[in-house]
C-alpha cells in the first residue's frame, strides 16, 4: 500500500510539472498610426487579442517580437515608456498577462532619468502569471540603433517559470556575439531561450530562419524566436526549435501580416550534447520539407566573392572530396550527388574564409566552410536565390579541426532555396586540442534546392597582419558592405 501511495504521489508531481510546456511566438506586422501614443495602443489591443487566441490554446508563455509595439522608429523619444508603477502603458501590459495567466515577453523602448540625462533602451520585459516584472533585459549590440544606450554586459537575463524552466533571454544582434551576459546562461546550462528580434536577412549567411535554428542546434537548446514581419524589406521568419535539432514549426512569408505559433516544447534537465562526433553518419531517403511562398520576399545578397576561396563542384561525378583553404584556415568536403537527377547546366561551389566583414557600423571576424548555389559560373552570383533546383546531393557533409579560443563559436548555416532552414543533419562540436575544435555538419536525408549548406564561426580573434592575401581587400570588402546596409537601413523605416 505505501508503495502504491508513493506511485500516486510521484504520478501527481509528473502531471504536475509535466514533460513539456506549451510555447506561442508571435511574427508580428505592426499598426502604425499618427501619433506614437495611438502606434503602441493600437499594437497593444492586437497583442491582446493575440494573447486571447494564444489561452485558449493553454499557452504558458508568449513571444513578442523586437519593435513590434512602437515600429521601427530611429528617434525614440516620443515613443519610450519609463519602467515603473505609474506609467499606464506598463500597467496594461502587466494587466494582459494577469488576466489570462501567462508568461509574456514584450520588447519596448525604455526611458530612464538619471539627473539631468535621459537615456534610451532597446528593452524586454517578462511578465509572469501574475503581472509581475521577472527580469528586465536591455539589448547590449545595437544594430543602426544610434540613439540608444546599450545594456550592460553583465546584467541579468534568466528568469525561471513555475513551469519547471528556466530561461535566457536576448534580442536580435546579440545572437551573433559571445558576452559576459550571454554566458551567464550558458556556463549555468540554461536549455531553453526566448528570443525577441527584427532580423534584417542577409544572403547566404544571416538569413533570419538559418540564424535561429543554427543557434538552437549549435548550442543543443530549446529556442523560441518571434521575427518584425516586414518581408518587402527583408524582415519576418519566426519559429519554435528543440535542442534536438527538430523544427517544431517555423514560418517566413512574403505578405506582411501576423502569424501565432503555437507548440509544446519538450522540457530539457540539461543541453544537448553536441561533442559526439560520428565519422560516419547515415542517410536515407528525403521526406516533405513543405515549401514557403516567398516569391515576393526580398532577399538582400551581401557577398564580396573575391575574398573567398572557391572549387566549383564537378556534377558528373557522384562523389566529390575535397580540401578547402583560405589563408590557414581549411576545410573539408565530402558531397555526393545524384546522378539520376542531375543538371549540369547548374553550379554548385565550395568555398572557404577567414576574415572580416562589415554590417553597418559593425566588422565581424568570421570563418565560414560552405556549399553555395551560384546562378552561374561566376563566383560574384554565388549564395542569390532562385525558385528551385535540380541537383539532388545524396549526402554533404562538412567538417574540419577548427581553430578556437574563448571568444569564438561555430554553428551550422543552412537554407534551401524556399528560405527555410534544413532539420535533417547533424552537428557537432568537439574541442579536441586547446587551440582548435573538431565541428562537423552532416544531411542524414537527400537534399534537393540547396541554397547553402555549411558551417559559420564568430570570433573577437584579431586577423594575424602578417597574413599577405591584402588588407586593402579586406577593407575594400567592408566597405562594399558597408555601402550596402546603408542603402538597406534607409529602406527600413
Amino acid at each position: 500500500m505505501w508503495i502504491f501511495s508513493l506511485n500516486i504521489i510521484t504520478l501527481v508531481i509528473i502531471c504536475n510539472n509535466g514533460l513539456a510546456y506549451k510555447a506561442a511566438v508571435v511574427e508580428y506586422y505592426p499598426s502604425s498610426e499618427a501619433q506614437p501614443i495611438d502606434t503602441i495602443n493600437k499594437n497593444i489591443e492586437e497583442y491582446r487579442q493575440l494573447l486571447d487566441s494564444a489561452k485558449e490554446q493553454s499557452v504558458d508563455i508568449i513571444v513578442f517580437p523586437e519593435y513590434g509595439l512602437t515600429t521601427l522608429v530611429k528617434d525614440p523619444e516620443e515613443y519610450a515608456v519609463e519602467i515603473s508603477n505609474s506609467s499606464e502603458i506598463i500597467s496594461k501590459l502587466s494587466t494582459m498577462a494577469k488576466r489570462r495567466k501567462m508568461y509574456m515577453v514584450i520588447n519596448l523602448l525604455e526611458k530612464e532619468k538619471r539627473g539631468s540625462q535621459i537615456y534610451y533602451y532597446n528593452t524586454n520585459l517578462v511578465f509572469n502569471r501574475k503581472g509581475e516584472i521577472k527580469v528586465k533585459y536591455r539589448k547590449i549590440n545595437l544594430f543602426d540603433e544610434a540613439k540608444l544606450t546599450p545594456g550592460f554586459a553583465n546584467q541579468t537575463n534568466t528568469f525561471s517559470t513555475n513551469f519547471g524552466v528556466t530561461f535566457g533571454i536576448f534580442t536580435c544582434f546579440d545572437i551573433l556575439f559571445k558576452s559576459p551576459s550571454r554566458t551567464v546562461f550558458e556556463k549555468n546550462d540554461v536549455t531553453d531561450i526566448v528570443y525577441p528580434t527584427a532580423w534584417i536577412s542577409i544572403i547566404p549567411f544571416y538569413h533570419s530562419l538559418s540564424v535561429q535554428h543554427g543557434y538552437s542546434v549549435a548550442n543543443g537548446v530549446n529556442l523560441l524566436a518571434a521575427n518584425y514581419a516586414k518581408p518587402n524589406n527583408g524582415r519576418g521568419g519566426s519559429g519554435i526549435y528543440l535542442a534536438d535539432g527538430k523544427i517544431m514549426e517555423n514560418y517566413i512569408g512574403d505578405t506582411p501580416s501576423s502569424k501565432l505559433i503555437v507548440q509544446e516544447v519538450t522540457k530539457q534537465t540539461s543541453r544537448v550534447d553536441k561533442m559526439n562526433c560520428s565519422k560516419n553518419v547515415a542517410f536515407g531517403l528525403p521526406s516533405d520539407l513543405g515549401k514557403s511562398n516567398v516569391s515576393n520576399y526580398m532577399t538582400i545578397p551581401v557577398f564580396n566573392a573575391s575574398e573567398y576561396t572557391f572549387q566549383e563542384i564537378d556534377l558528373t561525378q557522384s562523389n566529390f572530396l575535397t580540401t578547402i583553404c583560405h589563408r590557414n584556415f581549411c576545410c573539408n568536403f565530402n558531397i555526393k550527388v545524384n546522378l539520376t537527377n542531375v543538371n549540369t547546366s547548374e553550379h554548385y561551389k565550395l568555398m572557404a574564409y577567414d576574415g572580416l566583414v562589415g554590417y553597418n557600423e559593425i566588422q565581424l571576424h568570421i570563418r565560414i566552410c560552405s556549399l553555395l548555389f551560384c546562378e552561374n559560373d561566376s563566383k560574384d552570383s554565388c549564395g542569390k536565390r532562385q525558385e528551385t533546383t535540380s541537383t539532388k546531393f545524396t549526402k554533404i557533409t562538412v567538417r574540419g579541426n577548427l581553430p578556437t579560443d574563448n571568444t569564438t563559436f561555430y554553428t551550422p548555416v543552412t537554407l534551401n532555396t524556399y528560405l527555410l532552414s534544413m532539420p535533417q543533419t547533424t552537428y557537432c562540436d568537439s574541442q579536441n586540442g586547446s587551440d582548435t575544435t573538431y565541428v562537423q555538419l552532416s544531411t542524414t536525408k537527400v537534399q534537393q534546392n540547396v541554397l547553402v549548406f555549411g558551417l559559420l564561426g564568430h570570433t573577437q580573434t584579431p586577423i594575424d597582419s602578417n597574413e599577405n592575401d591584402g588588407n586593402s581587400a579586406v577593407q575594400a570588402s567592408s566597405l562594399l558592405l558597408l555601402l550596402v546596409f546603408s542603402v538597406v537601413k534607409n529602406m527600413i523605416y
